[in-house]
């Protein structure tokens, strides 16, 4: 692969080309947090684009994970290598989703493995936006006119990183009596240093980069009652989207620069 094809792969897409979906809800399940994710389609063509609708493919496969009744779709994408005349595959899974579970599992699929090649990554730099929801069936989706508020926002952090600056937090979200509705963070119900027992977390996202220390992972989970914890373990463990973990042993910490974070010693 060459220099400018690991260059196109890693581009930004067109605010057109994202999709947004809720992550977790407020105890009202008036708000929720939206969080970006590449459109299949987009996926496609940019991979036929860049090296020709022959020169890659995918293949799909369930697998049965430890919980009882949680399916996971993997997705391996091919790349073939003209230097090495042979096919580089990647692959990565994800779990089914409310809406259309089996279709959405599938694209869920195809996009953590896109990620391994680089496309789209650099979502997991934004984070998530607070947004009014409404029930669809068993789920609930994003009101549409919130929208293009979600579009304004992405074309501003992708014209910040353009020009080599951080991406801006995102906007905040005002409720109907004028007051603001608090950030991811202050979601967060306050964690105990130690073990948290029984308690049951799906993990929502994790986002893997390199330290003085060597990797560290942050992993973004959810409580039975909807509620945000993050926080940062050493390494690369190996998890997938709708994970179920538990035994979390949490440990609060304070810092002048970052304020109160999380360090995760361990789970199971």
């Amino acid at each position: 692969m060459t220099e400018t094809q690991k260059r196109q792969l890693a581009e930004p897409f067109k605010a057109e080309d994202i999709e947004w979906r809720i992550a977790s809800t407020n105890r009202e399940k008036t708000q929720g947090i939206a969080v970006a994710y590449v459109d299949s389609r987009a996926i496609q063509e940019r991979l036929d684009s860049i090296f020709g609708c022959e020169n890659w493919q995918n293949s799909f496969e369930i697998t049965q994970g430890a919980e009882k009744d949680l399916t996971s779709y993997v997705c391996r994408i091919g790349i073939y290598s003209p230097e090495r005349n042979e096919w580089i595959f990647k692959s990565d899974g994800a779990g089914p989703t409310d809406i259309e579970p089996v279709k959405g599992g599938l694209s869920g699929a195809l996009k953590r493995a896109a990620s391994i090649w680089n496309i789209g990554r650099y979502l997991y730099e934004l984070e998530g936006v607070w947004v009014d929801i409404e029930q669809r069936g068993k789920s609930y989706v994003i009101k549409k006119e919130e929208l293009e508020r979600l579009k304004a926002y992405y074309r501003r952090a992708m014209h910040e990183k353009s020009q080599g600056r951080a991406v801006p937090p995102p906007p905040t979200k005002s409720k109907p009596n004028g007051s603001v509705e608090p950030d991811k963070a202050n979601t967060q119900p306050k964690p105990q240093t130690g073990e948290t027992a029984d308690i049951r977390f799906r993990v929502l996202n994790f986002t893997v980069s390199n330290g003085s220390k060597g990797a560290q992972t942050l992993l973004t989970l959810q409580t039975p009652q909807n509620e945000i914890i993050s926080g940062y373990m050493l390494g690369t463990p190996e998890l997938h989207e709708g994970q179920i973990i538990h035994k979390l042993r949490l440990e609060e910490k304070l810092s002048t620069q970052h304020g109160k974070y999380n360090i995760i010693h361990g789970f199971e």
